[in-house]
């Protein structure tokens, strides 16, 4: 194959493959996630099969942290910024998109909410049906699903983490080497599981969708993350403390 021809042929396959591993459809899972999904079929299993990209949630929060980007240093250094400069800065910090990483898998339709379509078009597969345990209607389920959606993509769940550090520490000293120093994390994550979430207006999408369903999905979706952070850092914590304790006991050996 001559030189110019092998170089065309090439980029029509790269050009195929990069047209083909674009996502067709978005499964809105009922958990908030939103699944870049390139093919499905409904036909053939009882659950849904389908290929999707598995760091569609990493992506996700890149797209987010990118789009808050500008106002965030405009809000910032916007009085030192030409715009011209401020383009330049925006470039330089953003965030490159995770390739696709396809995987191929099998999910039961009452896990999913909605699948967005090519076209435009929203199929719903959520039903009203208060037997099963489907009590919200379905606009209200998906003010519960945006709810968990900001949770998702918003709260971080720091206070949890840094105050499991600094608790699991102060245990893991504490219980001086003993068995029991590994109930410190349990104790920690009954205690972030109790407070009230408070839901600011940098975590919501619409700060206005202040409804019942939305708080609900808000706050299950943030109380799981307070409890993942929050055993993380205990555990951590706790681990540093035994450490710690050890190490003081065995350079004064009069506090044992």
């Amino acid at each position: 194959m001559k030189e110019p021809l092998k170089v065309c042929f090439v980029l029509v396959v790269l050009l195929t493959s990069s047209a083909s591993m674009k996502a067709q459809y978005t499964f809105e899972m009922m958990n908030g996630r939103m699944l870049e999904v390139y093919s499905y079929n409904d036909t053939d299993y009882i659950d849904i099969k389908y290929r999707y990209d598995k760091r569609s949630l990493k992506n996700a929060r890149i797209r987010e942290y990118n789009e808050n980007l500008r106002y965030e240093l405009a809000d910032k250094r916007g009085d030192e910024l030409s715009r011209n400069e401020l383009d330049s800065l925006v470039e330089q910090k953003k965030k490159d998109l995770k390739k696709p990483k396809v995987k191929e898998a099998f999910v039961d339709p009452d896990e999913i909410f909605a699948i967005h379509k090519p076209s435009g078009k929203k199929e719903v597969l959520y039903e009203y049906n208060e037997t099963i345990g489907n009590y919200y209607t379905e606009s209200e389920m998906q003010e519960f699903i945006i709810g968990e959606r900001d949770a998702i993509l918003r709260f971080k769940g720091n206070r949890a983490f840094w105050g499991g550090v600094a608790f699991g520490a102060a245990g893991g000293f504490a219980w001086q080497n003993s068995i029991f120093a590994v109930t410190t994390p349990l104790v920690w994550t009954g205690i972030v599981a109790i407070p009230t979430i408070r839901i600011k207006d940098k975590y919501m999408s619409d700060p206005s969708m202040q409804t019942e369903p939305y708080k609900a999905g808000f706050a299950r979706t943030a109380r799981t993350k307070n409890i993942l952070k929050g055993l993380q850092g205990s555990v951590i914590g706790t681990v540093a403390g035994v450490l710690i304790y050890s190490i003081v006991a065995n350079n004064s050996p009069h506090i044992r």
